[in-house]
């Protein structure tokens, strides 16, 4: 897996690109190690180029979600994978992470208080 990070203001956008398998984990962590030294307080997973994506992801969102959550700060998923987002939605966990279909969705909730 392959993440680029773009910064604007206090909003992290992660764009992952591949396959999330067992090594993307740690790369994962690393960028938001480092978004989170960064001052972010929204961070978006743009995951329109994620090839593959699976319930371990599901988890770590969900993880790295709680920590923000923590600091009153927000994650966001953009244009997530069919499969990602049906099993998302199918947990109702939608109304945990939300989800956005276009970027400027996502930037302009984070002009919105946590």
């Amino acid at each position: 897996m392959h993440i680029l990070p773009r910064l604007y203001g206090s909003t992290t956008v992660l764009d992952c690109q591949g396959s999330f398998d067992a090594g993307a984990g740690r790369v994962l962590h690393a960028c938001v190690h480092t978004a989170i030294s960064d001052g972010c307080e929204h961070l978006v997973f743009n995951l329109a180029e994620m090839n593959f994506s699976d319930s371990m992801t599901i988890g770590l969102m969900l993880l790295i979600h709680r920590d923000f959550e923590t600091f009153r700060h927000k994650v966001s998923l953009l244009q997530p994978q069919r499969l990602t987002k049906n099993a998302l939605e199918s947990c109702n966990l939608q109304s945990i992470i939300r989800i956005y279909e276009t970027e400027a969705e996502a930037l302009a909730h984070s002009l919105v208080p946590a």
